[in-house]
């Protein structure tokens, strides 16, 4: 399974706790909850993957932003979240990658 929020971290990333970053925990745990549910076919590469998931996901994504703003940095690095990604000097995860 993928962390759902990394950091970004010299070239590459490590996963960033959701609780540590200052989430709600009401938030931080649907966040965990969902991230659970990943699977290779929830993702569109190669098919259309799971509509629902992502867009569970994109809601808390908006979330994610509403709550950290002003502290992080809030960046996608794959096409399916609605807004043009980051480049590769990114880090990666299945949601945002929240750099401070």
């Amino acid at each position: 399974m993928v962390a759902p929020l990394w950091q970004k971290s010299g070239r590459g990333g490590q996963h960033a706790d959701s609780r540590a970053l200052g989430l709600p925990q009401d938030l931080a745990g649907r966040l965990a909850v969902w991230n659970q549910e990943y699977g290779e076919d929830k993702l569109p590469i190669g098919g259309g993957g799971d509509r629902d998931w992502l867009e569970h996901g994109r809601q808390l994504l908006a979330e994610v932003r509403q709550c950290l703003a002003g502290k992080f940095e809030i960046a996608v690095t794959e096409p399916w979240w609605g807004e043009t990604p980051r480049g590769s000097g990114s880090s990666r995860a299945n949601l945002p990658s929240a750099a401070p």
